[in-house]
């Protein structure tokens, strides 16, 4: 079949000048770009809006999302995205062990398995999907199913099983390794650790995708650390959600951890990095705990808080500053929101602060968090207002930095806005209102950059031969509707979204949910 997209105002994905042409195409590639088409089968009427790509999504923590809900692909199409990439910050989908997805379940939800090898969750997945999807093996699910979520060292016969797991991984199509160095078990291992394991992968040049060790007090050594890691294996190297949080470190650390990749980019390292469009984040309950007052397991440390000696320990700790990354103390409890609960006592303080919940709850803040805590066995999570937003300007900014969502899929009534908002409120917010960058530099970080840096060499540009995954939207009308006190709002202004050439969205009804498929990358 073909189709013309006609009078709309092109926008490449590479970055250059908008123009005004139609767009011809044929068997779900892009055919020819001119302003004198031959007649169509079809004809899509673009006077008024912008035709670019389809946007490129490669950290969202979908894993299970994409295989449990049916009507999976509404939040992502709406916001013009066509490709995704899952299994982030170490959180694969497998191999994952009981323990591990109940650890990661603020972030990916519950999910069917437990799949107990990388290729038998991309086997689940080999059906038409909504979108394209490809995944990352996580290093945090290889660790926790090698030696499980206990402080214990890597031995030889570990090591080659992790090994041994990352091959078999690359072998079946990962995009990558994703690390997640802040969380545990990951954080018990050292860069000799890492550069052992990942040089067993390193003859496939797919990128590590790092969430570094701290991004707060230490976050400059955190850089400093992936970077050798990315040096020393000679894997390219993308540090996930560039940002550093703590109201004494905004607008200082970010210089000198910029400094850093750009003097490795000079040096020919391939490292660049990636942002979301806001100055808060969202992350698991489990993180805010400080290692002092942490045992064995996350159910005996639960049982210990709930004591009255862990509930002293915890509210002393948790207000002091140390080389840990202690997020509440850094920023404060009024900056922390509780976003996703399971049980009805609590649903009622979520999108709220816990200085609120405290105040009408009638407790403090540590002692209704621990009250929290134990109520949802560690499965909650929260959004922690942590960034400036004058930082996260910076490093919108920079030419090797690329837009994510790092959205969360644990089925919260209370998620983060960018789960719903974060490709729109890009343009919208960053390039229209506030005029950080240009709109086509903006449709360059959601297209063509982000193909281009994970091998996406059919998709993200508007050029001949390429996959017809494209978005048609109104600069009038683009929003996102989606803030943190009502953050279950679809965008608005995303005309049509069409996938191998195919209307699958319009005005945020989903035509058709298959044409989409798994990506398996170095086939």
């Amino acid at each position: 079949m073909r189709t013309v997209i006609k009078n709309g105002t092109i926008i490449t994905g590479d970055g250059s000048a908008p123009f005004r042409s139609d767009v011809l195409l044929e068997d779900g590639l892009i055919k020819e770009i001119s302003s004198s088409l031959p007649a169509s089968d079809a004809v899509l009427d673009a006077d008024g809006l912008i035709v670019c790509p389809g946007f490129i999504d490669p950290h969202r923590h979908l894993d299970y999302e994409i295989s449990r809900n049916p009507s999976f692909g509404l939040i992502e199409l709406s916001q013009g995205i066509t490709t995704v990439l899952g299994g982030n910050c170490g959180m694969s989908g497998a191999p994952a062990t009981e323990e591990w997805r109940d650890y990661i379940f603020p972030c990916l939800g519950a999910g069917s398995g437990p799949f107990d090898s990388f290729p038998s969750f991309m086997d689940a997945l080999n059906h038409p999907l909504a979108v394209d999807a490809g995944f990352f093996i996580g290093m945090g699910s290889v660790t926790s199913f090698v030696k499980g979520m206990e402080n214990r060292a890597w031995n030889d016969k570990m090591i080659g099983k992790a090994q041994d797991i990352l091959v078999q991984a690359m072998e079946c199509g990962a995009a990558g390794v994703s690390l997640g160095i802040m969380y545990e078990p990951e954080c018990f291992s050292s860069e000799d650790d890492y550069v052992r394991i990942l040089s067993s992968v390193s003859r496939y040049g797919r990128p590590i995708v790092a969430h570094i060790r701290s991004e707060g007090n230490s976050m400059v050594e955190a850089v400093r650390e992936v970077i050798s890691i990315a040096r020393r294996t000679g894997l390219p190297l993308v540090i996930s959600h560039f940002k550093v949080f703590g109201k004494k470190n905004w607008n200082r650390l970010i210089d000198k951890a910029i400094e850093l990749v750009e003097e490795s980019r000079k040096d020919g390292l391939d490292v660049s990095i990636d942002f979301y469009p806001y100055a808060a984040g969202s992350t698991t309950m489990l993180t805010l705990i400080p290692p002092s007052v942490q045992k064995e397991s996350w159910d005996k440390t639960i049982a210990y808080l709930d004591t009255e000696e862990g509930r002293a320990a915890f509210a002393s700790e948790i207000m002091k500053e140390s080389s840990w990354d202690n997020m509440v103390q850094s920023i404060g409890w009024d900056r922390v929101l509780l976003s996703s609960v399971s049980s009805a006592e609590y649903r009622c303080f979520l999108g709220k602060d816990f200085s609120e919940i405290a105040s009408l709850s009638g407790k403090s803040e540590s002692d209704i968090f621990i009250d929290i805590l134990k109520a949802e066995n560690g499965k909650a999570g929260v959004i922690v207002r942590s960034m400036a937003e004058s930082d996260v300007d910076k490093v919108a900014s920079l030419d090797f930095s690329a837009l994510i969502s790092d959205s969360l899929y644990s089925g919260s009534e209370s998620p983060h806005p960018r789960l719903y908002g974060s490709f729109p409120r890009f343009i919208a917010d960053f390039s229209l209102r506030r005029k950080v960058l240009p709109i086509e530099k903006a449709i360059w970080k959601m297209t063509g950059l982000t193909a281009g840096r994970y091998g996406l060499s059919d998709r993200g540009l508007i050029r001949n031969g390429y996959k017809a995954d494209i978005v048609l939207f109104s600069l009038d009308e683009i929003m996102d509707n989606a803030t943190y006190t009502h953050p279950v709002q679809l965008p608005s202004g995303i005309k049509k979204v069409l996938i191998n050439g195919e209307v699958v969205m319009d005005d945020n009804k989903i035509l058709k949910n298959d044409e989409g498929h798994l990506l398996r990358f170095g086939r």
